[in-house]
């Protein structure tokens, strides 16, 4: 059996657009039940819009509260790592006791009218990939950052940086 060799890309902090640990998380405005902000459909969660989509990231920030931000596309997940991701942010949450702002944002403007365009969301992050969930503390304050594959006890411990 041969071994493929990774690569590992190592860069100066000033040398990425995606955001980190310790940088202020954005005021993006994202889509709401209330404003689609051009983006449709606001969530491709298979049973329709997610809890996610009450308050805009504008909102979050405002709040006096943690906030945890969903970068996510359910529907066009092909792997098993990317699909439940709003399910495993929705459980960590339930067991919280602190208040918390969440939204999630999906990666494409309008997929299924063929507008891959991506939302201002994935460069304000500087996202070239997804599912990314950023976790902020309530002064806006990126504390927790977890890229392309999380899990239950991942998702939880992210939550637990920002309280």
């Amino acid at each position: 059996v041969g071994i493929e060799p990774h690569h590992l890309r190592v860069v100066d902090r000033e040398e990425t657009t995606l955001i980190q640990v310790g940088d202020r998380l954005p005021a993006v405005a994202t889509p709401t039940r209330t404003d689609p902000a051009g983006v449709d459909p606001i969530c491709t969660e298979p049973n329709g819009p997610c809890s996610f989509h009450q308050i805009s990231m504008t909102e979050a920030l405002s709040r006096p509260a943690p906030v945890a931000l969903l970068v996510s596309t359910p529907r066009f997940c092909q792997s098993d790592v990317c699909g439940p991701t709003i399910g495993l942010l929705r459980s960590a949450l339930r067991v919280r006791s602190e208040p918390w702002s969440a939204v999630h944002a999906e990666v494409f403007m309008a997929p299924e009218a063929g507008d891959f365009a991506t939302t201002p969301v994935v460069s304000a992050l500087g996202l070239a990939f997804e599912p990314s969930l950023v976790v902020a503390d309530a002064s806006g304050t990126v504390t927790a950052a977890l890229h392309f594959t999380m899990d239950a006890t991942e998702v939880a411990a992210a939550l637990e940086t920002a309280v």
